[in-house]
């Protein structure tokens, strides 16, 4: 191993913070930065010559992102995205795979490079998919859920492609002699998870030795995986899988991540110093098919693999947009892959798949920016002429309503409506776009549709004309314009209430002709100087612990749920 050069480290640091912080300014995802920061010290201006203990560090990385991974993916969360979630990902994972596969042999790549590129296709960006959809507030809708279920199921497979790439070949003689040494593996990981416990007991007491027990934990699991089948990294995931299950798992996550933010910060900057420029003329071609293949083909075919488990046009299409590109996971699995044999992924191979990713990643952010406006402007007529929506349909009103209240959106804050309007005995209709819930309140005997905001036939259902109060806890600014506008131009003496993430998102609301904009943290430090002027403490004391068994109460409903 060549020396570690510290002023190459710091250049690379320095670079990556400096382009990242610009990348970050234009609302880009960092890890473009930081490819761009490699790309730049490293082909583009030749800043730094010895990649290779940066390699090593890079390779850190990678284990310690496998690690956190583990850590995150508890048994009780795997359970929660459920059965349909795991099987749409399964399939999603394995025909975007074959299309890749296909596609790649008829670009002209060799059977091996194929079948790594339609592998590396088939996975999406959890690191951008789920920090988008919980800026977008969107991570509890149907949609949000399903892709999350997705992204888990995708995490797992990558695993185990990894394995199966960077582990020992398998053929009919070395397959009997894997088995025992996975078997010798599994029994080894199952002798420390018993004993992690007892240990983590002791070492909790201290934030030191809580932070050095864990990555000590990762070593040794990673250290046996290395002795057993030759793979580092596979370990590292079975360590934080078996932390995972022991209480200390959030505590060991806060502690470690920024380790892993700065090893993986070496990684992508060392994808970009291993860019070359020379040759790329003769992957422009391969580069657009694919790229094309990620943004057209790959979320038509989630599209309907989706809508065949009969959900939504709305639902099937969101799902497709926001997957449609090559995800973190993908270019471990190509920079493993190049390592192991330079034969299986070249190194302008190797450049255009980090191109491919980059790009797809920075359209992501838009796509799900937009993705409401997309489909309620464009690919919502386009669907409907395609085929009817399949999505059961879920209606419970009695009668044409007048002068009532309709509710978008059933979250916390809207139960807490319909409970205090049905003890008042007012007329109301509940509209949410999943279909779990509206089964829920059709059990309750709430009148109620399964729609979503962009409808216009629901609106014709809910009588929006004679409505008297709208009201919507959706935190979603794009849809909320567009329900007050739908609302306003039939029913101008409406009174429109929409839920908001910020001052900013309210302002933009009231322009559009909100009548009121529900700013929760407003709310809710309004509802603590109520209580300080009007309540005695027993009397807070007496709220606190009032809300205390409401919350204790809707966990335990949802643990019974799941």
């Amino acid at each position: 191993m060549s020396e570690l050069n510290l002023f190459d480290l710091a250049l690379v640091i320095i670079a990556a913070t400096i382009i990242a912080g610009i990348s970050g300014k234009f609302k880009q995802p960092l890890i473009l930065g930081y490819v761009l920061a490699g790309i730049l010290i490293g082909p583009v201006l030749s800043l730094v010559s010895n990649t290779e203990p940066i390699k090593i560090l890079s390779e850190l990385g990678i284990a310690l992102l496998l690690f956190i991974i583990g850590l995150e993916l508890d048994l009780k969360r795997i359970k929660q995205v459920g059965l349909l979630s795991s099987l749409i990902g399964t399939i999603q994972v394995i025909v975007t795979a074959i299309a890749g596969y296909a596609i790649s042999l008829l670009l002209g790549f060799n059977t091996t490079q194929a079948v790594y590129i339609g592998i590396i296709i088939s996975f999406s960006s959890t690191m951008i998919v789920t920090k988008l959809l919980g800026e977008q507030k969107e991570l509890e809708s149907l949609h949000g859920e399903l892709v999350l279920g997705i992204l888990i199921v995708q995490d797992i497979l990558a695993v185990i492609a990894l394995t199966v790439i960077t582990g020992d070949s398998i053929t009919s003689k070395t397959a009997p002699m894997l088995l025992l040494k996975m078997g010798l593996l599994l029994i080894a990981s199952y002798i420390l998870y018993r004993i992690l416990p007892v240990f983590l007991e002791e070492a909790v007491q201290s934030t030191e030795l809580i932070f050095i027990s864990a990555l000590t934990t990762m070593f040794v699991f990673a250290s046996i995986s290395q002795l057993l089948i030759h793979n580092f990294q596979i370990g590292a995931f079975m360590a934080g899988v078996a932390l995972s299950t022991t209480r200390f798992h959030h505590e060991i996550t806060g502690r470690v991540k920024p380790l892993k933010d700065f090893f993986l910060v070496m990684f992508f900057v060392t994808l970009g110093m291993q860019m070359v420029f020379s040759g790329f003329q003769s992957i422009i071609l391969p580069l657009a098919v694919l790229m094309a293949a990620v943004l057209i083909i790959k979320p038509l075919l989630i599209y309907l693999i989706v809508k065949r488990f009969k959900y939504s046009n709305r639902t099937s299409f969101f799902a497709g947009a926001q997957l449609a590109q090559v995800g973190e996971f993908s270019l471990v699995l190509a920079a493993s892959g190049m390592l192991l044999d330079p034969k299986n992924i070249t190194q302008p191979i190797f450049s255009m798949l980090i191109v491919l990713t980059i790009t797809t990643m920075v359209l992501t952010a838009y796509v799900i920016k937009y993705d409401d406006w997309l489909y309620s402007r464009i690919f919502s007529k386009l669907l409907i002429r395609l085929g009817k929506d399949t999505k059961e349909e879920y209606t419970q009103i009695k009668e044409r309503m007048r002068n009532h209240i309709v509710i978008f959106g059933l979250h916390r804050m809207s139960e807490r409506i319909i409970s205090a309007l049905q003890e008042k005995k007012k007329k109301f209709v509940v509209v949410d776009h999943n279909p779990e819930k509206v089964k829920n309140l059709l059990q309750r005997k709430i009148s109620c549709i399964c729609s979503d905001m962009t409808n216009p036939e629901a609106y014709e259902q809910l009588n929006i004309a004679e409505a008297r109060i709208v009201i919507s806890s959706v935190h979603n600014v794009t849809a909320n314009i567009i329900l007050i506008r739908k609302v306003k131009q039939e029913n101008n003496r409406a009174i429109v209430m929409v839920a908001s993430n910020d001052e900013a998102e309210a302002a933009r609301l009231y322009e559009a002709g909100a009548d009121f904009v529900i700013i929760p943290l407003i709310l809710g430090g309004q509802k603590v100087v109520d209580y300080l002027t009007h309540l005695k403490p027993k009397e807070i004391v007496m709220w606190g612990k009032k809300y205390s068994e409401e919350i204790k109460s809707h966990l335990k409903e949802n643990s019974g749920k799941n």
